[in-house]
């Protein structure tokens, strides 16, 4: 089981290296949209974020926890992870 800090490192890495900018300038209380991920990308981190975690994500996962921090604290939850 990953934890939330694990999960959100990896977010911040993954969004760092594919919307190629500075680590330093991904805020995790900042809502995703506003990096202006486009839905491509988006589905490809969910599906490497699922990888990565190693159980399947509810699709609206990301909509119902729009920042690194919320989306991390959420997948770090054992009740998810079913």
């Amino acid at each position: 089981m990953k934890s939330a800090a694990e999960i959100r490192d990896w977010m911040v890495d993954y969004l760092a290296n594919n919307l190629r900018i500075e680590r330093a300038a991904i805020d995790p209380s900042t809502r995703l949209d506003d990096y202006g991920m486009q839905s491509i990308l988006a589905a490809a981190m969910t599906r490497d974020l699922q990888d990565y975690v190693g159980f399947e994500l509810p699709q609206n996962i990301a909509a119902r926890h729009p920042t690194i921090d919320a989306l991390a604290q959420a997948l770090a939850d054992p009740s998810l992870q079913t």
